[in-house]
């Protein structure tokens, strides 16, 4: 049994679909998932003081970085309503939240 668990969970990660879309607002990613939901509530509790000294913090250390409008992304994973996507090209993955523009586009499967 376990072997087949082993199987079906490298199947799944295996045929994750790749979809290819673009970043529509500036918006911020991190290497760590938890990260970014950590840097999203503080962003939701208005405590723009300690999300900017932390964003800024996570920035310089190479862990997090900013997406601009019009960088084309892929997406690579996804949890929730967060998605994970690399620059064309880059094997690095940022956590970033999914606009509701960009949910559609991967529940549709466009690859703009």
């Amino acid at each position: 049994m376990g072997r087949l668990t082993t199987s079906l969970a490298l199947l799944c990660i295996l045929t994750w679909p790749t979809l290819a879309t673009e970043i529509r607002q500036e918006t911020f990613g991190c290497k760590s998932l938890s990260l970014a939901e950590k840097l999203m509530t503080l962003q939701a509790a208005n405590d723009r003081e300690m999300y900017r000294e932390e964003l800024g913090r996570r920035m310089r250390g190479g862990e997090c970085r900013l997406w601009q409008p019009g960088d084309k992304v892929v997406s690579r994973d996804q949890a929730g309503e967060m998605v994970c996507y690399t620059l064309k090209g880059s094997g690095i993955c940022y956590w970033s939240t999914a606009t509701l523009e960009a949910v559609m586009d991967l529940w549709r499967g466009d690859s703009r």
